[in-house]
């Protein structure tokens, strides 16, 4: 869903330079790259929780049948 947004004639100045630099398509983009840049969002979450041990397939499976 497309929504309109209203800028300065700075700003608009701004993100089109930003678009530019960093050979991005849309302001979206450019707005997504800057918040992601800002709040230190990675471009992928999996595997983004430090806590989780890594997967293994023969002692996770086992720990499911387990249970039953």
């Amino acid at each position: 869903m497309a929504t309109t947004i209203q800028l300065g004639e700075k700003t608009l100045r701004l993100l089109k330079r930003l678009k530019v630099e960093l050979k991005l398509r849309s302001y979206e983009a450019v707005i997504k790259h800057l918040v992601s840049e800002k709040e230190q969002i990675p471009d992928s979450l999996f595997g983004a929780n430090p806590d989780l041990k890594p997967y293994n397939r023969e002692t996770d499976r086992m720990k499911f049948h387990d249970e039953e």
